[in-house]
């Protein structure tokens, strides 16, 4: 039988300090950057989503500038 786990509970500067390791932030456009090659782990994801479902922000990804 399935534990009841307890649900993390999100705040919208702590998201954004991890989405802030990997990506971008504009604070004024309320946009996420993030290029199109970079790894993101679940809590990162789990952030993003957060962010972008319940805080109203926006995710960008960028393609990777070719030399």
């Amino acid at each position: 039988m399935m534990e009841n786990k307890k649900r993390k509970k999100y705040n919208e500067e702590d998201s954004l300090k991890s989405f802030d390791k990997i990506g971008k932030v504009n604070l004024t456009c309320k946009t996420l950057m993030l290029r199109n090659d970079t790894h993101v782990g679940i809590k990162v994801w789990a952030a993003i989503d957060y962010l972008t479902h319940y805080k109203g922000w926006t995710l960008e990804i960028k393609e990777k500038k070719s030399a």
